[in-house]
């Protein structure tokens, strides 16, 4: 028998916060997101795991795959250069996460569906609607230099 010394696997969090900065500030600012870094965190993390946690409830889900098709759409309008367009569907998408935080509130209440998922579909929600808000904030400045 051979005992495994290799270091255990730590569970990597690949959803980022933070403040989203222009690509020629990052250099000063370490921690700092771009705008694609946001897009990345809200694509690639945040809001896969807002869907898959908001199972529980079918109109929860629905919702959380709206948003997120609609932060693809923004992402691709950005990739393409049309900020404005992006910045449109971003600034949406920001404040239909705001309101969701009501419609999470509803349904992980004692006895309802989500209950014992409360507080990671509060915390995760307000998370990725902070960082919505960092990406439209960040595309406001993109398009007014």
């Amino acid at each position: 028998m051979q005992e495994d010394l290799s270091p255990p696997e730590m569970a990597y969090d690949c959803c980022l916060d933070g403040d989203v900065v222009s690509a020629g500030k990052l250099g000063s600012a370490p921690g700092l997101l771009s705008v694609e870094q946001g897009f990345d965190a809200l694509l690639g993390c945040r809001l896969p795991h807002l869907q898959v946690a908001a199972a529980c409830h079918r109109c929860l889900k629905t919702r959380m795959v709206r948003i997120r098709n609609q932060v693809h759409r923004a992402s691709v309008f950005f990739e393409n250069n049309d900020i404005s367009r992006a910045r449109r569907l971003m600034r949406t998408a920001a404040k239909q996460l705001d309101r969701l935080s009501n419609h999470v509130a509803r349904v992980t209440v004692p006895g309802q569906s989500c209950a014992g998922l409360a507080s990671l579909l509060a915390n995760q929600t307000a998370n990725a609607s902070d960082l919505a808000i960092d990406v439209v904030a960040e595309l406001n400045q993109n398009a007014n230099p």
